[in-house]
């Protein structure tokens, strides 16, 4: 007579399962020294600065915080991503970032991208810094602004449940910083606030016209970063997004914060609205170029990474050698960009929905 044995649950299996700590008897211990590092470094950066230590800390807790709770099926290695995140606040980040945009040059493209988004009829940055001020939420949009690393955390965790860690979360997210630094040398600007000066931009008129009749290489400072185009911080929000998809209303939270992250990267003078744009199809090669349903070989992917990559260096080239172009029409620059976002996001949408998760894992 055949008996059926009952189904455990994978919990109860790693529980149970001595060997499993047998193989890796030292992986809990190494994985919290490179935490405990990296804690250390991050700490070293922001002591002190309660609020920013706390805010830029917040993606690591919420790994840490994930990883405890569902420590029945997780892999230390889970909690690697945290300790990433502890040193991407840290200087180390803007070192490797400085190697990677050799334009060493005071002379910048801002003025050509300050042209450009007046193109639209008004300058898009200066206007929602004025209508934010306005309802008084300036400061709720600027802690927005650092969420990022809450957000990112939070995208990790809610994939957190299973032996082996979703790796591919870190990989897309990594690759969209370093090729992202590098395109910064294609045309170096800082930004708005950075351009205009802070009083300048929060005071200014969003509707004057741009003083002259073309733009010109412009100093700025170096002690601010030329890491304006594209917007990384929209980047990467758009990643996190399209990572979130198969988490039912987790997918509609990272859609409120990506909103949110366009509004407060141009009410804070970070970015301007043409940075937000070409961060659709940068995110799009980005995406596929890392994560696809069909080997990144075959045409379907193959072409979609090209065709990312060639949108965004089509608006790059514009800018900055035929910025004019944006003049002949109002109605060229709100095309170009309805189609650029739309476009994006229909071909992103028409993919099928990533599983970063392991179901059998999470369904215990």
């Amino acid at each position: 007579m055949s008996s059926v044995s009952p189904k455990v649950s994978p919990c109860a299996k790693l529980r149970s399962n001595i060997a499993f700590l047998d193989l890796k008897p030292f992986g809990l211990p190494l994985v919290g020294l490179v935490l405990a590092v990296s804690g250390y470094l991050f700490a070293q950066n922001w002591w002190g600065n309660w609020f920013f230590l706390a805010i830029y800390s917040g993606g690591a807790v919420v790994i840490v915080g994930s990883w405890l709770y569902w420590r029945c099926v997780d892999s230390p290695l889970n909690l690697l991503p945290a300790a990433f995140l502890l040193l991407y606040y840290t200087h180390i980040p803007d070192k490797l970032a400085a190697l990677l945009t050799f334009m060493k040059t005071t002379a910048t493209y801002d003025a050509f991208l300050l042209y450009v988004d007046r193109s639209f009829g008004f300058s898009p940055s200066i206007l929602v810094s004025r209508w934010v001020s306005s309802v008084h939420l300036l400061q709720i949009f600027f802690w927005i602004y650092l969420a990022l690393s809450i957000a990112i955390g939070a995208c990790f965790a809610a994939h957190i449940r299973q032996e082996e860690p979703p790796w591919r979360i870190v990989v897309v997210l990594f690759a969209a910083v370093v090729i992202g630094a590098l395109c910064y040398n294609l045309l170096p600007a800082c930004g708005p606030r950075m351009l205009l000066g802070g009083n300048d931009f929060y005071s200014g008129d969003a509707f004057a016209a741009f003083p002259g009749t073309q733009p010109a290489m412009v100093a700025v400072t170096p002690k601010y970063p030329r890491n304006a185009m594209p917007s990384l911080h929209m980047t990467w929000a758009l990643l996190v997004l399209w990572i979130s998809r198969d988490l039912g209303r987790g997918h509609w939270l990272a859609a409120i914060f990506a909103f949110f992250t366009a509004v407060a990267t141009l009410s804070i003078g970070e970015h301007y609205l043409v940075d937000l744009v070409v961060a659709f199809p940068f995110a799009l090669a980005i995406w596929n170029l890392c994560i696809g349903d069909v080997p990144l070989s075959h045409p379907k992917r193959t072409l979609t990474v090209a065709g990312g990559a060639c949108v965004y260096l089509a608006w790059t080239a514009a800018i900055r050698f035929s910025p004019t172009i944006f003049y002949a029409s109002p109605v060229i620059p709100w095309l170009a960009s309805a189609a650029t976002v739309a476009g994006t996001l229909f071909i992103v949408y028409s993919q099928p929905a990533i599983p970063f998760a392991n179901r059998e894992a999470t369904s215990s």
